[in-house]
């Protein structure tokens, strides 16, 4: 075979401690019919590592951040970033807990939605405040039992 190599059509092995570049990169082409070409850089003058594929999906760990970030080719990631984590999906997400799950917020929580929200338990649901519990529904509000509904308060205001 005949064919100039370049970084483009083989693979390789590349050592830098000399330019204003340096690091350690392997990479792949995609020249024999590979599906997919991937590049794993160690970028030791930004201080960072890349693992990357030729379609965008990659992983990136920036030392001098400090931080981590995870994307597809589709758009979804997640990225930490010191104190913070951000997440975007593109897509549908689950989170499947086999034991219990507790989310402890030293701040607010705010979620906001623009389709419906359903909460669905074999068990008990319980809202317990210190402040006042706010309901503003913009449509018809309904409140169905097929047991006792209990409300218990010093006084209760009913108007319409």
């Amino acid at each position: 075979n005949n064919t100039d190599l370049n970084n483009s059509n083989s693979y390789y092995l590349e050592f830098d401690s000399r330019r204003d570049n340096r690091g350690i990169t392997i990479s792949t082409s995609q020249a024999n019919s590979e599906p997919f070409g991937y590049k794993f850089r160690i970028d030791t003058t930004n201080g960072s590592v890349t693992i990357a594929d030729n379609i965008g999906n990659c992983f990136v760990i920036n030392s001098k951040g400090p931080s981590v970030s995870l994307q597809t080719s589709e758009g979804s990631g997640i990225s930490i970033n010191a104190k913070d984590i951000n997440s975007e999906c593109k897509g549908d997400m689950t989170t499947h807990v086999y034991g219990n799950m507790r989310l402890i917020i030293d701040g607010n929580l705010n979620i906001t939605t623009k389709g419906n929200v359903t909460l669905d338990t074999k068990g008990n649901v319980s809202i317990s405040t210190k402040g006042t519990n706010d309901f503003d529904s913009k449509g018809v509000t309904n409140v169905t039992s097929s047991a006792k509904v209990a409300i218990k308060a010093p006084s209760v205001d009913i108007s319409g």
